[in-house]
């Protein structure tokens, strides 16, 4: 008797569950956080819910101050301000300045107040709930501070303005803010605006709390890899105080190339990076034009047909998403393959809007407005081509940072290095640089055996003929780490014609996919140029 109640029990809260909760409640509160309003959950810092049925702001987020100036200038600004962005040492930053969120006042529901005081920390000295690294990424990536709402994945739509609808009061603008999101979360959602730029990623090296937040070792930490292995060359100082660039595989894969990884003082190569990014900086007219095409589009002075390309473009996207998100869920064949269908006919149609915005781009003339920023631009640029080698090296290493892409190091013969830098945007730099020292080749096995024959029987003359590639150093340093002894004395007799002679391949061109070596005028070799390695400014 009791195991049939516990059945029938759980068959009715299997159908409560399954017609109420997911049926009704579920969809409900849905329709209810996409139309603006709080739907439950954790609240953003810096905002509160009113509570207030008869306030037209009901169940709405309104910003709380003294919180909302935290998030602004002591998250947003504070993290967009540091030369190496992390979310780590912005946490950091708000322990050693003693900083905490304050406790709530007497306005604030009190349920606010009892959920945090469950889930938080105090801060050491009680004046406030602490700061800590999960907080700084929710904040950093929740774009519930740019008066948006998104619930189970769907961003909440005025269709009216193609836009996500402002349900609330925004706390940072939107430049900001997805400039900070990309640093944190690398891939920006679906229904969320396209980058205008190309993606900036940051690397992190180690830094000890002991030293000043302004030492700056090497300019771009983590930009600069070895083009054997692909490893970032990591910045090392020395006891005498000097700092260079060494590849981190050195130790683990010396076999596989008949040289070692490069060992590169710093100054050298932070020589050649300002050069070439003061060659990025000086523009011409069609810089300038370009420059003027960008403000304008930015500034959104498009003409009427144009700008309703663009709405039919936002509708066409969101189709798409929806047609893919619901061919996902359907557990009918039939109805998935109607759903694909249609996400490929929105496919299609944003195919076609997409090129028409190009060519509408291509054909529109530059505004007053447009043009007169992008001269401001070109004299802003002017100026940091001129101050640019007095910067301090904290400031020279964030614009660096921002502006470098990534960058390659690898030899191009014995006696020089090619160095391949792409910047943001496409823009390539190459710049060769000759290094005092020949770079160490290896010894082969070949090279091994003939010293350890030959090395007691030949004269000296005999063994550099035998080894035209070693010089007489080198050959008793190697003898002297083997153990291999040459005789000393009167009535040693030695033959002076060599048995053979060893050969050595010369060191490989690791850059020639690169468009090195480079021809006199500092351009790749008309050889490479041919072949489509050199890549336009723009």
């Amino acid at each position: 008797m009791d195991c049939e109640q516990f059945r029938l029990a759980c068959k009715y809260g299997k159908q409560y569950i399954e017609h109420h909760i997911k049926g009704r409640l579920h969809p409900a509160n849905h329709r209810n956080a996409l139309s603006g309003r709080y739907a439950g959950g954790p609240v953003p810092w810096g905002y509160v819910v009113d509570y207030d049925r008869h306030s037209a702001t009901y169940k709405r987020f309104l910003r709380y101050e003294p919180h909302a100036t935290l998030v602004v200038h002591h998250v947003f600004e504070r993290f967009a301000a540091m030369v190496r962005p992390s979310v780590m040492e912005l946490t950091r930053v708000w322990e050693r300045e003693g900083r905490a969120w304050p406790f709530f006042g007497p306005e604030v529901d009190e349920r606010r107040k009892r959920v945090l005081g469950q889930a938080l920390t105090r801060s050491d000295g009680a004046n406030g709930y602490r700061f800590h690294y999960r907080q700084a990424q929710h904040i950093l990536t929740n774009v519930a501070y740019l008066g948006w709402c998104v619930h189970r994945g769907e961003v909440a739509w005025d269709y009216e303005r193609s836009a996500p609808l402002i349900c609330h009061e925004a706390l940072v603008g939107s430049d900001l803010f997805w400039w900070c999101y990309d640093l944190v979360a690398g891939e920006r959602p679906p229904w969320a605006p396209p980058r205008v730029s190309a993606q900036t990623t940051y690397y992190r090296p180690h830094h000890s709390r002991r030293a000043s937040p302004d030492e700056v070792w090497f300019l771009t930490p983590g930009r600069v890899r070895c083009v054997t292995h692909g490893s970032r060359y990591s910045a090392s100082k020395e006891a005498t105080g000097s700092v260079r660039l060494e590849c981190p595989s050195y130790d683990r894969q010396t076999g596989e190339t008949a040289y070692l990884c490069p060992v590169i003082a710093v100054a050298p190569v932070e020589a050649k990076l300002i050069d070439a990014f003061r060659a990025e900086l000086r523009l011409d007219a069609r810089d300038v034009a370009h420059l003027a095409q960008i403000a304008q589009r930015r500034q959104g002075q498009r003409a009427a047909a144009t700008s309703l390309v663009q709405q039919e473009l936002a509708k066409q996207r969101l189709l798409l998403e929806r047609a893919k998100r619901r061919a996902l869920q359907v557990d009918d064949d039939g109805m998935a393959a109607e759903f694909l269908d249609e996400a490929r006919r929105a496919r299609q149609r944003i195919r076609e809007l997409e090129a028409q915005t190009a060519q509408a781009d291509a054909k529109s003339a530059f505004g007053a407005d447009a043009l007169r920023q992008a001269e401001r631009a070109e004299t802003l640029s002017r100026r940091i081509w001129e101050t640019f080698p007095d910067w301090p090296r904290a400031a020279q290493s964030r614009v660096l940072s921002l502006a470098l892409n990534h960058a390659v190091i690898g030899p191009v013969h014995r006696h020089a290095l090619g160095f391949y830098i792409q910047w943001q945007g496409g823009s390539v730099s190459r710049r060769e640089m000759v290094r005092t020292l020949g770079q160490h080749v290896r010894w082969s096995a070949d090279e091994e055996e003939a010293i350890r024959r030959y090395y007691d029987v030949l004269t000296w003359s005999a063994l550099l003929a035998m080894l035209p590639f070693r010089s007489r150093e080198s050959i008793e340093t190697f003898a002297r780490h083997r153990g291999i002894v040459r005789r000393r004395g009167r009535g040693v007799e030695r033959v002076s014609t060599p048995p053979l002679v060893v050969s050595r391949s010369p060191i490989e061109n690791a850059m020639r996919a690169y468009g090195f070596p480079l021809a006199a005028s500092g351009e790749p070799h008309p050889a490479m140029a041919m072949s489509g390695l050199v890549s336009s400014r723009w």
